[in-house]
């Protein structure tokens, strides 16, 4: 009796929509809704992520453009309470802002940790020589970023507080 052989099925994942999938994240979707959109569970895109490296590396792509589309809006919003502090009746519109910036800046922070609160140190030690922490571009990029984050958000609110004690 011939033993049949069996062949071995080569894992795969549907590459059109993993793309339309990592494309809407970089525009801002989550993944939870790009999957679904494309009628995929979000646990099959994570299983991919770990199953082929090369979607994982779409997949973190996707993200670090989101994020970066996340600061453009920052930016935007920065923009938007300049103008708003300069209009006479434009403390409600102003405060409203504030609360995108904020609920912006605490997005990234999830999604960015050198936008939140905690700092990380890395220290890297070798023996027979001091090796000094070196801060990746990105690592500096991002830091910068934050920097400058935090010092438009703090204009922000000076100018609010003195058209406020203008006004008064």
């Amino acid at each position: 009796m011939a033993k049949k052989q069996q062949k071995k099925k080569e894992r795969t994942y549907p590459k059109r929509k993993v793309k339309l999938i990592f494309d809407a994240v970089a525009e801002g979707k989550s993944l939870r809704k790009a999957a679904k959109e494309q009628e995929v569970s979000h646990s099959s895109v994570l299983r991919w992520c770990l199953d082929f490296p090369e979607v994982a590396n779409q997949y973190a792509h996707a993200c670090e453009a989101r994020t970066k589309g996340k600061l453009e809006r920052l930016q935007e919003l920065y923009e938007l309470a300049h103008e708003a502090a300069e209009c006479m009746n434009g403390n409600l519109q102003l405060q409203a802002i504030k609360i995108e910036i904020d609920s912006t800046k605490w997005e990234m922070s999830k999604l960015l940790p050198a936008f939140g609160d905690c700092q990380h140190v890395r220290v890297e030690h070798k023996q027979g020589k001091q090796n000094e922490d070196v801060e990746t571009i990105e690592e500096k990029e991002l830091r910068q970023l934050a920097e400058l984050s935090a010092a438009l958000m703090a204009q922000v609110e000076s100018e609010d507080y003195e058209q406020a004690r203008d006004s008064h």
